[in-house]
């Protein structure tokens, strides 16, 4: 039946709805055959309803035995290959022997004289080279009366001072400055060495021991940085007691 256009749409009701104009009215329209259709995915997941659970080669993922094996063996390796590293940078660090000529270690000891021996003279000198072996070891004859050997230190005697090896102060500066020129020195409070010699060496060719932050301490709570007693030094890094 044709409606004129001027008329409004006619509505009818029903139990499904309202309708205008034939159309149905606040229902919303029927599915099509394929919307009432299982997606594929919705239908493998009815057929299986394990699909979503990993299989066992996943479900190991990064706690599984195979995993924490391979995990194992590649932390073994690394293992191996940083000591295999280490070697290498060890040998690539030790120096050739034109290197090491030009190293040399010095060391003094004093003995007391004045009241009390509170002041220090030269008694012995020293001089090793890079693998140890000693090029120089003196006593060193004293001018002026001696009143402390301070032997529980030195180890010196008023019979080594008074042997054939005991060389005079000036003989013994001669040797010492001789054998120092142009080498590396190493060392532990060097200054007070080098002062008792009365010699002078380029600091950018001085190594001592006393001024390495590695090696020294922290007196007070401020961050200051303080030397350490040779003797502790030698027991801590080369397990041996000297100075009695």
């Amino acid at each position: 039946m044709n409606t004129p256009n001027n008329q409004a749409p006619r509505t009818v009701s029903s139990r499904g709805g309202r309708f205008r104009n034939n159309r149905k009215v606040g229902v919303a329209p029927a599915p099509l055959e394929n919307d009432m259709a299982p997606n594929k995915d919705q239908h493998v997941q009815r057929q299986n309803p394990n699909n979503n659970k990993p299989s066992p080669k996943s479900s190991q993922g990064r706690t599984g035995p195979h995993n924490s094996n391979r995990k194992s063996k590649r932390r073994s390796t690394g293992r191996s290959r940083k000591g295999q590293n280490h070697q290498l940078q060890r040998n690539n660090l030790q120096p050739s022997p034109e290197e090491q000529s030009k190293y040399l270690a010095l060391d003094c000891e004093m003995v007391g004289i004045g009241p009390d021996g509170l002041q220090s003279a030269l008694a012995r000198v020293v001089v090793i080279d890079w693998s140890g072996s000693i090029l120089l070891d003196k006593f060193v004859r004293v001018d002026q009366p001696i009143t402390d050997y301070r032997t529980f230190v030195s180890g010196i005697t008023a019979q080594d001072l008074q042997s054939d090896n005991a060389i005079t102060y000036d003989e013994c500066r001669g040797l010492v400055a001789t054998m120092l020129r142009g080498k590396i020195l190493v060392g532990h409070a060097l200054k007070n060495d080098l002062a008792a010699l009365g010699i002078h060496h380029p600091w950018q060719d001085t190594r001592d021991t006393a001024k390495y932050e590695p090696f020294m301490k922290t007196r007070f709570d401020d961050g200051v940085l303080w030397p350490r007693k040779l003797r502790d030094l030698v027991k801590e890094r080369l397990c041996r007691g000297i100075q009695g």
